[in-house]
């Protein structure tokens, strides 16, 4: 500061001689010391008090240090602490926004876990959500559970003679397991035959027509291949089997895509799977508990009751509405 005092008076000194007056350096020790200099301490730090937040001056509650200096200064800092302008908020908040901070500042590893728990939980959520659809489409849609109902019936029966067909041919027919892959072949044939033969039949006689000859066909094959005694026989009546159960398919698929909403086909489609598909290890379990010689009875059996569903299914689908419309 003195020098700067000095500096100010050795420029006044030169000005003074370069106008032709003599006089000294200009240097006052008195005058630094008792005027300009606690002038300029006195404005520095009412400057540093006004850019102090209001409750952290000198005075201010919980302040620590010697009189004078601020709480800053106290804890070490050379400079008082600014107060945050709109400038540095919109910083801070497009620096957010850039770089996110887990919530509750979790770490990485933490933070990703937890995304995983939610999106599970969220998951199960869904899909309880996506059975529950699915189930008051059924209720409110009862042609379509009535169709289903029996389809899920006569499942039982197609699954009892996939999974006894081996047995059957080998052991009762006397047949190599080569005339098995025939038969699931010649049935395959038939079943495909069956499909693109109802698109035409549907557009023209209508739904309910076509599942009900559908139905009476495998019902009759069925009862049919527990009786058989020979394998061309039993070749002939599992491709009827096939191509009756094809046909019941093309009606099934045709009535849920008329009477399931758009917004809940997803649910429902995959709940009417779930029940289609529920008989086929109940047939595997009755295969493997049932012996040789006693399958063709629990096939017989099984047919009995395929038949008396389908006939009950179809009496109620004709006073029902849902198969009326005339094209799939």
């Amino acid at each position: 500061m003195h020098a700067a005092c000095g500096g100010r008076a050795r420029r006044r000194g030169r000005t003074s001689r370069a106008n032709g007056r003599d006089g000294d350096d200009g240097h006052d020790p008195r005058r630094c010391q008792r005027g300009v200099v606690p002038v300029l301490l006195r404005r520095r730090r009412d400057h540093r008090h006004r850019r102090q937040p209001p409750g952290r001056g000198p005075g201010a509650p919980g302040a620590v240090g010697p009189p004078g200096r601020g709480p800053d200064r106290a804890v070490g800092r050379s400079r008082a602490r600014r107060t945050p302008g709109p400038a540095d908020r919109f910083h801070r908040t497009t620096h957010r926004m850039r770089h996110p901070v887990p919530a509750g500042g979790r770490t990485d590893a933490t933070a990703h876990r937890r995304t995983h728990s939610c999106a599970s939980d969220v998951a199960k959520a869904e899909h309880a959500r996506g059975l529950r659809a699915g189930w008051s489409v059924l209720r409110e849609r009862p042609a379509l559970a009535w169709l289903v109902g029996g389809f899920v019936v006569s499942n039982l029966s197609l699954g009892l003679v996939q999974a006894a067909t081996p047995v059957i041919v080998v052991q009762q027919l006397g047949h190599s397991t080569g005339s098995v892959g025939l038969i699931w072949s010649a049935a395959a044939v038939a079943s495909l035959l069956a499909v693109a033969a109802c698109r035409g039949a549907i557009s023209r006689w209508g739904l309910w027509p076509v599942g009900a000859l559908s139905a009476t066909v495998a019902a009759g094959a069925c009862l049919a291949v527990s009786q058989a005694t020979t394998y061309s026989t039993y070749l002939v009546l599992v491709a009827l089997l096939m191509a009756g159960e094809g046909g019941l398919t093309v009606v099934l698929r045709t009535l849920r895509s008329h009477l399931i909403p758009a917004r809940v086909f997803g649910a429902t489609l995959a709940l009417t799977i779930l029940l289609l598909l529920a008989p086929f290890p109940l047939a595997g379990l009755l295969v493997a508990a049932v012996p040789a010689d006693r399958l063709g009875q629990a096939l017989g059996v099984c047919a009995v009751v395929q038949a008396l569903a389908l006939a009950v299914t179809f009496a109620r689908l004709r006073t029902l509405p849902g198969l009326r419309p005339a094209h799939p």
